[in-house]
C-alpha cells in the first residue's frame, strides 16, 4: 500500500467508524493532540470509534500536502468534518498533521495533531 492509499484508507476507515482498520493503521505509541489540545493515545482514539461515541457523517479532504522523509513522511490535510461526538454535533472545517512512518512492510501513523480553522 502506498503512502496515498493509506491516507486515503485512514480517512474511509475514520468515517465508517472502522476500528479494526483504524486499529492496524495507527501505531500502538501514536500521540494525537486533538483540536481542543486534548492529548490522545491510540487505545483513546480508535475507542471513540468503535463505541461510537465519535460517529463522523461527512469527511472531505482537500489541500493535502505531502514532505517525504527518510522512512516516512509528514502529512498535511485540510479537512471538512460533520458528525456528532457524545450525541452533540458539529461541522467544521480542520486542519490536521500526521507523521507517517513505514515500518514493517507498512505505513502507521506515529503522531498527529488536528487544529479547528476558524472564519
Amino acid at each position: 500500500m502506498t503512502l496515498e492509499q493509506a491516507e486515503a484508507d485512514l480517512i474511509d476507515a475514520m468515517l465508517k467508524g472502522d476500528a479494526h482498520r483504524l486499529d492496524a493503521l495507527l501505531s500502538d505509541d501514536l500521540i494525537f493532540i486533538s483540536h481542543t489540545g486534548t492529548a490522545l493515545t491510540k487505545t483513546d482514539d480508535v475507542q471513540a470509534h468503535r463505541s461510537r461515541i465519535l460517529k463522523l457523517s461527512k469527511v472531505l479532504p482537500s489541500e493535502t500536502a505531502i514532505r517525504r522523509l527518510q522512512g516516512g513522511a509528514v502529512v498535511t490535510v485540510r479537512v471538512t468534518l460533520e458528525g456528532s461526538y457524545d450525541s452533540q454535533p458539529f461541522f467544521g472545517d480542520y486542519r490536521y498533521t500526521r507523521v507517517w512512518e513505514h515500518r514493517d512492510n507498512r505505513w502507521v501513523v506515529v503522531s498527529a495533531h488536528a487544529s479547528e480553522i476558524k472564519g
